[in-house]
């Protein structure tokens, strides 16, 4: 697999773009690309897992995972009760 940087993802329009760790064009990505739950996606600055696959627009992300990111739990707890809580949740288990 190949790693990059999401570079921006619209949660609205439910696509964005990744940087290639290794430089070059960056991969046009959809939501139905993204790996895990259906809460889940991806925010700028995460660090991926990727597939590159090319359409007739150009390169194109599949089978994306993320590395070293929080699970959608984790953002639930932070967006709702603050990075605090988020890491309180963690300690008490």
């Amino acid at each position: 697999m190949t790693q990059g940087t999401v570079k921006w993802f619209s949660d609205e329009s439910g696509y964005g773009f990744i940087r290639p760790d290794e430089g070059g064009e960056s991969l046009f990505v959809r939501r139905s690309a993204v790996a895990g739950s259906a809460h889940e996606s991806l925010k700028k600055g995460d660090r991926v897992d990727y597939e590159a696959t090319r359409s007739g627009r150009g390169l194109q992300a599949a089978s994306v995972s993320r590395r070293g990111r929080y699970s959608w739990l984790d953002d639930c707890l932070e967006r709702h009760e603050g990075r605090e809580a988020r890491q309180e949740y963690y300690a008490g288990l």
